[in-house]
């Protein structure tokens, strides 16, 4: 009975409500089973938002540099676009 009211008490107060439906949703059995479920549904948002970080940082990456054709005989180089650098006040 005590573990009931804890797991209740548990799920209620996440202070997302999204969370607490998605845990709602699993149905955890016990209060362990939902602290389980918690670790897991942050750890997975949490990896997405650091995914969705991630991408840009890349896209930037591959818009600075460029790579040129290699003429016969040579092996292709990657040139570096000039950064733009803002005068010293």
């Amino acid at each position: 009975m005590r573990d009931l009211l804890a797991h209740d008490v548990f799920i209620e107060n996440l202070d997302n409500p999204g969370l607490t439906f998605k845990v709602r949703e699993r149905e955890p059995a016990t209060l362990r089973d939902a602290v389980t479920t918690v670790i897991k549904l942050e750890t997975l948002v949490e990896s997405r938002n650091q995914q969705k970080d991630i991408k840009p940082r890349l896209a930037r990456a591959a818009q600075e540099t460029t790579v040129t054709r290699p003429r016969p005989g040579q092996s292709t180089v990657k040139q570096e676009k000039p950064r733009t650098t803002r005068p010293a006040r």
